[in-house]
């Protein structure tokens, strides 16, 4: 309905962000609960796929990720249909906000005025167009996850959470991520509350997020070396820890990430793919160390993907990789 330039359209998009996000209503019954929670994630997405989102702000965008986190929180003792939906919306939110690292001045750190944002896409936007039921539920959506949101830290403080959207949210928004693959024990999900067990649950979660946030931002993200710097360190912690899981879907997942880093950031992650594919894809690809016979499998199909042309990959096998 409106866009970057309607008239006031900061002003009403500020509102309907900070309203959704603080909004509290009345539990009258599960099915009404659920019904509201849909809507605020329907609401949020709809905010940052819109042509107007880059009138958000660095706070407002963070807010509408720790209000979509929590509602996936939230799901782990409610309805499946809810838990798919809600974790489908963070996944969307992420490809949403970093899909426009490309167009992101290295010099200001938020996205260039001249380029125009992609709308809502209708095939894509979060189209479910569940109940008009306004019957609403007293939990606030902030409940209790004290150490898993995203804060805003800089050093210019109130300036960099009031200015357009850009790298400083980013920026946390992917600490945020790689931080959920350190706290699997302390974000209440539980067995009981995800269909999927505790040890696959979340880190599936998150890393098919951060494997999103990569995918599309790409090489541009050697522009902006705060974002470059989690990538090295603690991304590449964590990579190297659950690329020895038992699971091969996460296995799998961890292997993806990587070779999408090597696609894009071959040149300045050297050292980190050197040890990656040394300490893990070649150990388990050679059976080593109690490798099982899934967990070979899906090293051998890394180590094939990294010889396909697409990924260049005989330069670094021949350096001893």
């Amino acid at each position: 309905m409106f866009n970057a330039e309607t008239a006031h359209v900061e002003d009403a998009m500020h509102a309907v962000v900070d309203a959704v996000t603080s909004c509290r209503f009345e539990v009258t019954d599960p099915a009404s609960e659920e019904a509201v929670l849909m809507k605020i994630l329907q609401v949020l997405l709809a905010c940052m796929k819109s042509r107007a989102s880059r009138v958000l702000s660095n706070q407002h965008v963070c807010n509408i990720v720790n209000t979509c986190f929590r509602v996936v929180h939230q799901a782990g003792t409610k309805g499946e249909l809810l838990q798919r939906i809600s974790r489908h919306t963070m996944h969307e939110l992420v490809r949403c906000i970093f899909s426009h690292l490309s167009e992101i001045s290295k010099s200001t750190g938020k996205i260039s005025p001249n380029i125009e944002m992609t709308g809502v896409d209708k095939d894509q936007a979060f189209g479910v167009k569940l109940m008009e039921n306004g019957n609403e539920s007293y939990g606030s959506i902030a409940t209790s996850i004290d150490e898993t949101v995203v804060r805003l830290e800089t050093p210019n403080g109130v300036r960099i959470m009031v200015e357009p959207y850009g790298i400083p949210c980013m920026v946390e928004i992917f600490h945020f991520l790689c931080s959920l693959l350190n706290i699997v024990d302390q974000i209440g999900f539980t067995p009981r509350s995800s269909p999927m067990a505790l040890e696959e649950d979340v880190p599936l979660f998150a890393l098919g997020m951060i494997n999103s946030a990569v995918e599309l931002g790409g090489s541009s993200i050697r522009k902006h070396p705060k974002l470059l710097a989690l990538i090295q360190d603690e991304l590449f912690r964590n990579l190297m820890q659950f690329g020895l899981s038992m699971s091969p879907l996460i296995l799998s997942t961890v292997c993806s990430i990587v070779l999408n880093l090597y696609y894009h950031l071959r040149t300045e992650l050297k050292l980190q793919l050197e040890a990656f594919f040394s300490c893990v894809i070649l150990r388990l690809a050679q059976g080593k160390y109690g490798a099982n016979y899934h967990q070979q499998e899906v090293a051998m199909e890394a180590l094939g993907l990294l010889q396909t042309e697409n990924f260049h990959g005989r330069d670094v096998c021949k350096s001893g990789l």
